[in-house]
């Protein structure tokens, strides 16, 4: 008959086991900070939002320095081809749509877009009401710069989707651009933090 065995630690050794399971533990349910996204996925967990990343891409924030560097990281409301150039790349904002009586409306202010339209397409995604628009205008250091801006409405709020480069570059671009906008998902209901 086999023996009873159990380990006895004394208190200090058992602390320090179980912070260090503790520690594994929230790693392997949050992810490693900084994580590179490996699916392609852009995901906004917050805003219900997920979009295919162009080829190679990866989703972050910019460093400090805008428009300079970027940091992958998950979660991160950017996307970018490089992390030391400033173009191109793709970010997601939400915005208030309080106080507006319609999408149009709301495009067409020169504060909710900056530029000059060249285009206007009224789509859907996900069954809410979007509105496409290319535009052009100028970047950091007045650098000649066009880009394609998803607006979506989704109740008071409005997700802006756009994607950015140096003018002489979009025509490389706008084919990817453009499938990442036609796989943008946006779900019903917002997640509800902690359940």
């Amino acid at each position: 008959m086999a023996k009873n065995s159990s380990v006895h630690l004394n208190p200090v050794c058992k602390m320090k086991v179980e912070v260090l399971l503790a520690f594994v533990l929230v790693l392997a349910l949050a992810g490693c900070p900084g994580r590179q996204q490996t699916k392609g996925v852009m995901e906004i967990k917050e805003l219900g939002f997920s979009m295919k990343l162009p080829s190679g891409w990866k989703q972050g924030r910019p460093t400090l320095k805008w428009g300079k560097k970027y940091k992958a990281e998950q979660g991160g409301h950017y996307c970018f081809e490089s992390e030391t150039r400033g173009y191109p790349f793709g970010s997601v904002m939400n915005l208030s749509f309080e106080g507006w009586t319609s999408l149009d409306e709301f495009v067409s202010n020169p504060m909710c877009f900056h530029g000059r339209p060249l285009s206007k397409t009224y789509r859907d995604v996900s069954g809410f009401e979007a509105i496409e628009i290319v535009g052009e205008g100028f970047g950091e250091k007045r650098k000649p710069v066009k880009g394609m801006h998803l607006y979506v409405q989704k109740g008071n709020q409005v997700i802006l989707i756009s994607f950015r480069s140096l003018k002489q570059d979009f025509e490389e671009y706008e084919p990817q651009f453009r499938e990442c906008l036609n796989s943008v998902r946006i779900a019903e209901e917002q997640a509800v933090p902690g359940e």
